[in-house]
């Protein structure tokens, strides 16, 4: 069976609250089991591993990766205090998540 309308992907939203255990079961029913699921929304460096074992092809991450920056106003003071944070920590924990892909999937392509 091929995706729905020719989709190469689907984005599972918000993940979070469904869990990596359903994705799972859901992965073992036909046609699912043949699509690249993309979830997103509460997944976390922590959780990576899970979501790949349960079948995900790619993992959406947004603030639980690159920090609250993303979010705030460049020059207030709790975007200097989120770079800082990404400086002491944040950039590690992402290196180490990509290391983590590297591993399991080969290398990442850089577009």
């Amino acid at each position: 069976a091929s995706p729905p309308q020719g989709a190469r992907l689907i984005k599972l939203f918000h993940a979070g609250a469904v869990g990596h255990e359903t994705l799972k079961a859901w992965m073992g029913i036909a046609p699912l089991r043949t699509m690249n699921i993309l979830p997103s929304g509460g997944i976390s460096p922590a959780s990576a591993e899970a979501w790949w074992d349960a079948g995900a092809c790619v993992l959406g991450m947004g603030s639980n990766l690159v920090g609250k920056d993303v979010s705030l106003e460049p020059g207030a003071a709790e975007h200097a205090a989120a770079v800082r944070s990404w400086e002491a920590k944040g950039r590690a924990v992402a290196n180490a998540l990509f290391s983590r892909a590297a591993r399991r999937f080969g290398p990442l392509p850089i577009a």
